[in-house]
């Protein structure tokens, strides 16, 4: 397996000129109010396309980006008249309605807007929409932080695998596991469940076949409608929420990963990806983030 040094994409927006150190025993403090929402990821390595590349350490959000998150910089854009983003970073929620036909009606309606869904994945956007939250989340840190330079943005695929898998990359899930089952037996995580129930097997085809079904339908967890609230299931060993479905997220390089409440067991794992690029109800996203004290 080859190893190798870990660069980030030559983006104009992530050449920002740090010199970040990739020790684990020496990242820049940061505020108790921003570690309550942000986990340390430590230097190591990751696994991507069975190469092993170098990562230096970084901050990741412990939970998709909420309702209520995205809709307070949505309202900062219209308060500030910022037109052009805000027709960029809207929510496009008739995806709703072209996912679900009349079922779809009352998400369309409520999801983004209704305090019930308040802490629920942000979904519906683009990828564009998510930099320009991480556009706005820079600035807004770095306002309120004199002292230190921050730099948030959407997280490179080595990057989203190196949080999933801190320890060991040997493992599919983020839990550290090879199963979607703890040992109580509950899930430990918001995927598509499709029992064996719903399996058949068509002598025709000679093949094995799913009898189709609305996903909400199908829940045994009391924390999910279809998507689930951030913070729910069991966080990983560095805090993180719903890395593995719920909603897959964005990333730098343009997919999405992690596999969302609509995926099989086997399409949320750590690497699975989904080649969605455009607003899906499938897709939300985490900001990560570098940071510096000012000189």
């Amino acid at each position: 397996m080859k190893t190798k040094i870990y660069l980030l994409p030559v983006i104009s927006m992530i050449i920002f000129g740090f010199a970040f150190t990739s020790k684990f025993n020496s990242p820049v403090k940061i505020p108790k109010q921003i570690s309550k929402e942000f986990s340390l990821i430590p230097s190591g390595t990751a696994v991507v396309n069975n190469t092993t590349v170098n990562v230096n350490y970084f901050y990741m959000s412990k939970t998709e980006v909420s309702n209520r998150q995205y809709i307070a910089f949505l309202n900062d854009l219209k308060t500030n008249n910022e037109i052009e983003k805000l027709k960029i970073a809207t929510i496009d929620t008739s995806n709703w309605v072209k996912e679900f036909g009349n079922d779809g009606v009352n998400y369309a309606t409520y999801y983004h807007s209704h305090v019930s869904y308040a802490n629920f994945p942000v979904v519906n956007i683009s990828k564009a929409g998510a930099e320009l939250y991480c556009a706005w989340l820079t600035q807004k840190l770095n306002k309120e932080n004199q002292g230190l330079e921050f730099f948030v943005r959407l997280p490179v695929e080595a990057e989203w695998l190196r949080a999933c898998n801190p320890y060991n990359n040997e493992f599919p899930y983020s839990w550290q596991g090879h199963y979607l089952r703890g040992e109580n037996g509950n899930l430990l995580c918001n995927f598509r469940n499709i029992g064996t129930e719903n399996i058949y097997y068509d002598s025709l085809t000679k093949s094995f076949q799913l009898i189709d079904f609305h996903p909400s339908k199908k829940k045994e967890s009391a924390y999910s409608d279809i998507t689930a609230p951030v913070n729910s299931y069991y966080p990983t060993a560095l805090g993180l929420y719903n890395l593995n479905g719920n909603v897959a997220e964005f990333i730098a390089e343009g997919f999405a990963m992690g596999g969302s409440w609509k995926s099989a067991g086997y399409d949320v794992r750590n690497e699975s990806k989904l080649n969605i690029t455009s607003p899906s109800v499938q897709v939300g996203f985490r900001p990560v983030f570098s940071v510096r004290a000012k000189s």
